[in-house]
């Protein structure tokens, strides 16, 4: 399977298609509004659309920060997952930023009481799959725990003062205990 890259701009050909699979993949609560990855804070962003023949089937937004990729959002048409399309957004992220570490936030998987555990331990899984590992802290945000989980060599401390800039709201990090 290749797929093809292509960065986008908001009136870009792919910007419709890549939107739709964003708004559908992630609750509304949980999402940023789509104009704002195009003003602010977020004008720096990579957006990166993944075409398989043609076909727009997943996203990527991201920041680069000298030797870190900071990926805020990564999703696959919904009608495309369970196809290996996440994992190969992942490696062709990876390839292209060879110098680089990974890092991004899951829901925390062992947050107690958690309604959706099974869907946090699904999302963990497949990151572990894909080379990531659990950065072994956790932190609030927008009344959510979260996680970093990690491809390469990432700095955990520059990563949350990156993750802090962005989302004012971060608080409460602390070490998981074991």
């Amino acid at each position: 399977m290749e797929l093809k890259t292509i960065t986008f701009s908001k009136n870009s050909a792919v910007a419709k298609n890549a939107r739709q699979i964003y708004e559908s993949n992630f609750p509304e609560s949980e999402r940023t509004p789509w104009n704002d990855f195009f003003v602010g804070e977020f004008v720096g962003a990579t957006k990166t659309a993944y075409l398989l023949d043609g076909r727009v089937v997943g996203l990527a937004i991201y920041f680069k920060e000298n030797d870190l990729i900071y990926l805020i959002w990564l999703a696959v048409d919904k009608a495309m997952q369970h196809q290996g399309i996440g994992s190969k957004i992942l490696q062709t992220l990876h390839k292209e930023n060879a110098s680089c570490g990974i890092a991004l936030n899951i829901e925390n998987p062992e947050k107690p009481n958690a309604s959706d555990k099974d869907v946090r331990k699904k999302r963990e899984n497949f990151y572990v799959k894909n080379g990531f590992h659990p950065s072994g802290i956790v932190f609030d945000c927008f009344n959510e725990e979260w996680t970093p989980v990690c491809l390469g060599q990432v700095d955990i401390k520059r990563y949350m003062q990156i993750e802090s800039t962005f989302y004012p709201d971060t608080h409460n990090i602390r070490k998981i205990k074991k």
